[in-house]
């Protein structure tokens, strides 16, 4: 093999997380050459305001469908936008070395001196968690590019914006924002992870994409998309987990989040296991989730 043609969507983010894993690759594989391939999906097609973006497959279709037909070798995305059960013929190949998986707050001027600030966010995670870390906030849905939203923060539009910190880093920004620790905000699953997917039967590629996984980082997300799967349930609904391993004690410690849509019931638990069964700690965690109010969340959404 000289050339490996790997899929990815087209947004500057994206771009940029496939040619980290492209350098990685070359790292491992000096002979092959890396041939970036953009592909267009449905999440850029869709009115985003209309509230249409409940269904993970708007950032995978396309890219699933090319994989499947052979146009691409592999597909790159950010792991938090990958279904917990992926479609049949595709791989979860590898997930290489994780960035932050924190979100960030990014204040413009004057945030400080605002009773009311407006901090803008799309996701519904993070708007039933706002009220804990900034007193009367009031959010705005806004969209678009990592670049457009900072355009609509230096305008006016509003006073604060939260963002994934792993992708402020991965587009080159090291200052002007404040990570949120864990216990401020819970984080998406996945979230500051990239996973690699393949053709299930392509065995040469996925043990080839095997090379450049990371452990720890491998360990951690499959932890939070087991607690995950408990509930069955898309990215309509407010949930969040983060698993943080400690290789040294062989442990590690996942949190996990689960709210109603208005952010009148939350349930917050962390449990800590071994590092040995990473996947039989994060759904150990969704039972307890689930024991504590998350039925009555679920049950209560899918009413609604």
């Amino acid at each position: 093999m000289e050339k490996l043609l790997i899929g990815t969507r087209g947004s500057a983010l994206s771009i940029a997380q496939t040619e980290i894993v492209a350098r990685k690759i070359g790292q491992a594989y000096p002979d092959i050459k890396c041939e970036l391939i953009r592909i267009k999906t449905l999440n850029e097609k869709i009115d985003r305001s209309a509230e249409k973006a409940t269904d993970k497959d708007i950032y995978t279709k396309e890219i699933d469908a090319a994989l499947s037909e052979g146009s691409i070798d592999i597909a790159v995305h950010s792991l938090k936008d990958l279904k917990n059960e992926l479609n049949e013929g595709i791989v979860l190949a590898c997930v290489p070395e994780r960035d932050s998986p924190f979100d960030c707050i990014i204040k413009g001027k004057g945030f400080e001196s605002k009773s009311s600030p407006v901090i803008g966010t799309s996701s519904i995670r993070r708007k039933v968690q706002v009220s804990g870390i900034v007193r009367n906030a009031v959010v705005k849905d806004i969209h678009g590019n990592v670049d457009t939203r900072l355009k609509a923060l230096d305008n006016g539009a509003v006073d604060a914006l939260i963002l994934a910190e792993s992708g402020m880093r991965r587009l080159g920004y090291s200052t002007g924002f404040e990570e949120l620790g864990v216990d401020m905000m819970v984080p998406a699953i996945g979230q500051g992870a990239l996973a690699i997917t393949a053709r299930t039967n392509d065995s040469k590629i996925v043990g080839m994409m095997k090379s450049i996984g990371d452990k720890k980082a491998e360990s951690e997300t499959s932890a939070e998309r087991a607690f995950g799967r408990v509930f069955g349930i898309g990215c309509d609904v407010p949930i969040g987990a983060l698993a943080l391993a400690d290789e040294k004690r062989m442990s590690i410690k996942i949190t996990g989040f689960l709210s109603d849509i208005e952010g009148k019931k939350q349930v917050r638990k962390s449990i800590e296991g071994s590092l040995n069964n990473p996947e039989g700690l994060g759904r150990e965690l969704g039972k307890q989730v689930m024991e504590d109010g998350g039925e009555d969340i679920i049950a209560g959404n899918i009413k609604g």
